[in-house]
C-alpha cells in the first residue's frame, strides 16, 4: 500500500533555506535545484517503503518514533503513521546542524 507524503510547515521553511543556501555558497541556482530534486526523489521513495531508514537514535527523537533519511550532508526526519499511510516529513538539516536541540 502506498502511503501519503505530508510535509510541514517547517519542513518547507527548511528545504527553502537549504535551496537558499546552496544557491549562495555555490553561486548557482542551478546546483540548488538539483540537489532538491534529489531530495525530492528520495522523499516520495517513502511512499512505497517508509521503514526503509533508521530510527533516529537520540532521544527524545527516538522515543517519538522519529526516522532518519540521510541525503549528502543533509538529514530529513520523519514519522510515519501506519494508521493513516501518512509519512510526516518533520524537519530537514544540515547534518553539522544541533538537530536535536529543535525538538
Amino acid at each position: 500500500m502506498k502511503f501519503k507524503i505530508n510535509l510541514s510547515k517547517e519542513a518547507e521553511s527548511d528545504l527553502e533555506n537549504i535551496f537558499i543556501y546552496i544557491s549562495d555558497e555555490a553561486d548557482s541556482p542551478e546546483i540548488a535545484k538539483k540537489f532538491l530534486s534529489k531530495i525530492d526523489k528520495k522523499i516520495n521513495r517513502l511512499k512505497e517503503q517508509p521503514f526503509i531508514h533508521s530510527l533516529c537514535l537520540d532521544s527524545p527523537l527516538y522515543e517519538l518514533g522519529f526516522r532518519k533519511l540521510i541525503i549528502g550532508n543533509h538529514i530529513v526526519i520523519y514519522s510515519v503513521d501506519e494508521n493513516k499511510n501518512v509519512v510526516n516529513i518533520i524537519r530537514a538539516f544540515h547534518g553539522a546542524q544541533n538537530y536535536i536541540r529543535y525538538f
